[in-house]
């Protein structure tokens, strides 16, 4: 397994005593053409750790909607668009300043509610020096 550390960007306006809000930093290689699943644990200066949570990076350059080619002979229907049950992707998540999971509840850790609009972590002991840790895509 690669480790990848790095200090994490905490959002003190909306960490609680039980929880820590933390930026996903970019994935280290920008010029991924799939995505890419990797887990991650967050750990104060004692090297107490975090359960590992999952996080999806998506390459910048996925589709938005698949599209099929027409035919010449076929009609386009003209009845409004037709749904195939596909739904878009969402924008990459290194492109963002701040990432949300697919799932905000993959990033829950038990017992905790989660956070309007961030990943939802574990408990840090006051003074610590948060760090975020990537293991190898899953």
């Amino acid at each position: 397994h690669h480790v990848w550390e790095m200090e994490a960007k905490t959002d003190l306006d909306l960490c609680k005593p039980n929880s820590l809000v933390v930026e996903i930093p970019p994935f280290r290689n920008q010029r991924i053409t799939s995505p890419v699943h990797v887990s991650f644990y967050v750990c104060n200066g004692k090297r107490k750790r975090s359960q590992y949570q999952r996080f999806t990076y998506l390459p910048a350059n996925v589709p938005m909607i698949k599209t099929e080619p027409t035919d010449d002979y076929e009609p386009a229907p003209n009845c409004g668009p037709v749904s195939q049950g596909l739904s878009p992707l969402p924008r990459p998540y290194y492109s963002q300043q701040l990432a949300m999971p697919p799932d905000p509840s993959s990033c829950l850790v038990a017992g905790f509610p989660p956070c309007p609009q961030r990943s939802t972590l574990m408990p840090a002991a006051p003074g610590a020096s948060p760090k975020l840790h990537d293991l190898s895509p899953a």
